[in-house]
């Protein structure tokens, strides 16, 4: 949230662009640029043959080097879902990896460019492709580092439209990230904040629950759910002395009676509950599943 009317975040969908407003006047949605991004990619290459391509020979080639003295030049682990989310970092090898193989020519028999040869057959033909794949992808990662670190203003919005600018007219990519771009600056505007930078990124969420996830994987699954009061500690800055009043002025139980209240029991608490309900008369005894006194 941030400001008044009240703002959300919200992940795009699809591979398209197409978002909008909240449903109410007091409402407005920021949609994550991250997902953006990914969103602008999946549109621009997911279609193409040569990325299809692509990712087959990056897949088998994967496959071959895996137990070789290759293997330290394996490529990152290709997403299935969130695919164009990590996709930079694929270009960024593939990029490298042509650089190992070397130009046109045959390479020495045994090298480690004759091997990457082997390894991915046919990555040198998609060389355009890849080259255009690669500056895409490093253009919308100089477009996301700006856009993380300083958040939409007019500064920012005009930094990252010159970047975008350097795009080909016919990108999708940017075509999606300069409508996003106008769209949010009008949200900034509207709530009148002067330069101050919407926050365009659900990444401080995310690693705020990234933290979260470290913690709970510590305690046992009984603590689960009383761990959930761990998230508003991790916000912020709290002294000593706050902490040490708050302590004194919640009781266990009224914490207890809290957590019942507001929170849920897991499934694993529901089953264990309705197993332990089962009266122990109800339960046949070893070697009497009939429930027959004798034989």
């Amino acid at each position: 949230m941030l400001g008044n009317p009240l703002v959300r975040f919200r992940e795009g969908r699809g591979g398209n662009c197409r978002y909008g407003f909240g449903s109410t006047p007091s409402t407005r949605l920021i949609d994550d640029v991250g997902h953006t991004a990914a969103n602008a990619l999946k549109a621009e290459f997911s279609k193409r043959s040569a990325f299809a391509k692509f990712l087959e020979i990056v897949r088998k080639g994967a496959a071959r080097i895996r137990q070789t003295d290759l293997a330290p030049l394996s490529p990152p682990k290709i997403r299935t879902k969130g695919r164009f989310q990590g996709i930079t970092a694929v270009a960024e090898w593939a990029e490298r990896i042509l650089r190992l193989m070397g130009g046109q020519g045959r390479s020495k028999d045994n090298s480690q460019s004759s091997g990457l040869r082997k390894a991915f057959r046919g990555l040198s033909q998609l060389r355009s492709f890849l080259e255009q794949f690669d500056a895409t992808c490093r253009m919308t990662e100089q477009f996301l580092k700006i856009m993380k670190q300083k958040g939409i203003n007019q500064a920012s919005y005009a930094e990252t439209r010159a970047l975008l600018e350097q795009l080909p007219e016919r990108s999708k990519v940017r075509t999606c990230l300069l409508s996003w771009l106008n769209r949010h600056l009008r949200l900034q505007c509207r709530l009148g904040i002067g330069q101050i930078s919407l926050i365009v990124s659900s990444d401080v969420i995310e690693s705020l629950f990234g933290k979260f996830k470290t913690i709970i994987q510590r305690n046992p699954q009984a603590e689960l759910n009383r761990l959930v009061y761990i998230i508003p500690l991790l916000c912020g800055n709290h002294t000593e002395a706050e902490i040490d009043r708050n302590l004194r002025n919640c009781s266990h139980l009224h914490l207890l009676n809290q957590i019942k209240q507001d929170i849920p029991l897991t499934l694993r608490q529901q089953r264990r509950l309705g197993l332990h309900s089962a009266s122990p008369d109800k339960v046949p005894k070893p070697g009497n599943l009939t429930g027959s006194k004798g034989s």
